[in-house]
């Protein structure tokens, strides 16, 4: 897990920005705080995931106790999606998390109390062909333009059509290809989808979602080399993205 400390949110900014200064968590020398699990203990209800536990500059390993899972269930649109939950407790004056203007006590009275829980859900969510199909039925969007483009002339028609979408269109973003690759790979397509991705990134190098496409086309096509590489582009372009971190931790 990785929280940037710029996106506390307690509804009230004074609050907010006594949170983020030195007295507290320090968003500007620390901006991260993190969570790396080392393994996962069983329970007969649920599991602990233990592993080092980063807030400002001191780490400590910490154990979270999970539930059992939800197990897979069906949304309201009929997607997948698993819910987990969880809590741990911390005495913050373990992490160097002061805040003694309020934790100081007055009067047998402190304003903030040391010991810290907290409480994690995590909601896992998967869009199933059928939905993704959805977004393809507005002829007017890019994507579906992109990949009828596809369908009546194959994969130069395609880039032909991006390429003349890009000219005329000040609003077209990196998910038009995006959506078109991840419609081919789902229709058995991965070559075809591997172009697509490798498009992406020329036309858009700066995002790291480019890269994490650009490396599951190489996986489905069998490219483990080439994914990896693609993976680790996506982490020097963000390298707090979590979504690749977790990914190249599993595929090595």
């Amino acid at each position: 897990m990785r929280i940037k400390v710029e996106s506390i949110d307690t509804d009230l900014d004074w609050r907010d920005k006594d949170l983020k200064s030195d007295a507290w968590f320090d968003a500007e020398k620390f901006p991260l705080i993190s969570f790396q699990s080392s393994r996962i203990v069983a329970k007969e209800q649920g599991f602990d995931v233990i592993g080092d536990l980063t807030i400002r500059d001191v780490t400590k390993e910490v154990t979270i106790n999970m539930n059992a899972p939800s197990g897979v269930l069906a949304d309201i649109r009929g997607d997948s999606q698993v819910i987990f939950t969880g809590n741990l407790t911390i005495d913050r004056t373990d992490y160097g998390v002061a805040g003694e203007r309020w934790s100081k006590i007055k009067g047998n009275i402190a304003g903030v109390g040391n010991i810290v829980d907290i409480e994690i859900s995590i909601l896992d969510k998967r869009m199933n062909a059928g939905n993704l199909s959805n977004w393809f039925r507005d002829t007017e969007r890019a994507h579906n333009k992109i990949y009828q483009a596809f369908n009546h002339s194959g994969i130069e028609a395609a880039l032909k059509e991006f390429n003349r979408l890009k000219e005329t269109d000040d609003k077209l973003d990196a998910s038009a290809l995006q959506l078109v690759g991840k419609m081919l790979l789902l229709k058995d397509k991965p070559k075809e989808a591997l172009v697509i991705f490798q498009e992406n990134v020329k036309a858009f190098p700066n995002i790291s979602d480019t890269y994490i496409d650009l490396g599951e086309g190489y996986a489905e096509n069998g490219d483990l080399k080439n994914a990896i590489a693609a993976y680790e582009k996506a982490c020097e372009v963000d390298p707090h993205n979590i979504n690749v971190l977790a990914i190249l931790r599993n595929i090595k």
